[in-house]
C-alpha cells in the first residue's frame, strides 16, 4: 500500500473560526448595550472587529490549508497571501523532482504598541518550498506538525533543508504589503533520489 500522509490544521479552524464570529457580533452588540457608543466603539468595538477578522480568516485559511505527501507526488493547497490569509487558493500537484529547494528563516515582526514604546518582537518560523512553477509559503502555525511535513517534505525531494538569516519587519507593513521577499534560491543538491 502506497504512503500517504496528510497534514492540515481544522482544529484550529473549528477554534478560530466560531471565535471570530463571536467577536464581530459582540462588536456589532457594543453600541446598543453601552451609555456612549461612539466611545464605546472605538475603545472595545474597533479593536474586536480586528482580532475578529483576523481569528477569522486564520481560521478558513487554516480550514483550507493542505500539504498531501505520497510516494510519487506532492499536493498542496496554500493561501495566496500568508500576511493575511485571504483568497487566492493556491493548489499544485508535484512530482518530486519539480521541487528545487526547502528553506527556512525565522521572521521577527514588531508590534509597537505606543510610538516609540512598548515595541514587542514576536518571531514567526517560515518555510519556502520552491518549485518549478512557483514558490510557496507556509508560516507559524498554518499546519499542524509542520515542521515534520516540511522535514518529510525535504527527505523525499532530497533537497537539504537550507536556512537562511532572521528578517526583521513591522506587523503593519507585513499586512499591507505582504512579508519580505526572500533572497534569490540556490538549488540545493539532492541528497537521495527523487521520487524515493
Amino acid at each position: 500500500m502506497a504512503t500517504k500522509h496528510i497534514y492540515r490544521s481544522r482544529v484550529t479552524a473549528v477554534f478560530l473560526i466560531p471565535l471570530g464570529v463571536f467577536m464581530l457580533c459582540l462588536s456589532a452588540a457594543l453600541p446598543f448595550e453601552l451609555q456612549d457608543p461612539i466611545l464605546g466603539f472605538i475603545l472595545m468595538g474597533l479593536p474586536l472587529i480586528f482580532t475578529g477578522s483576523v481569528a477569522l480568516l486564520h481560521g478558513c485559511a487554516a480550514a483550507v490549508t493542505r500539504i498531501e505527501i505520497t510516494e510519487h507526488e506532492l499536493k498542496l493547497s496554500v493561501p495566496g497571501w500568508r500576511g493575511f490569509p485571504v483568497p487566492p487558493l493556491r493548489r499544485a500537484s508535484l512530482g518530486w523532482s519539480e521541487v528545487l529547494a526547502v528553506r527556512h528563516r525565522t521572521e521577527i515582526y514588531r508590534v509597537a504598541i505606543l510610538p516609540f514604546a512598548l515595541d514587542m518582537p514576536f518571531p514567526v518560523d517560515v518555510f519556502a518550498i520552491d518549485t518549478s512553477r512557483e514558490r510557496f509559503i507556509l508560516g507559524g502555525r498554518s499546519v499542524r506538525r509542520l515542521t515534520e511535513a516540511i522535514a518529510e517534505i525535504a527527505a523525499r525531494s532530497g533537497r537539504p533543508l537550507q536556512s537562511e538569516q532572521k528578517v526583521w519587519a513591522g506587523l503593519v507593513g507585513t499586512l499591507l504589503r505582504g512579508a519580505p521577499p526572500w533572497q534569490q534560491a540556490s538549488p540545493g543538491k539532492r541528497t537521495e533520489p527523487a521520487g524515493n
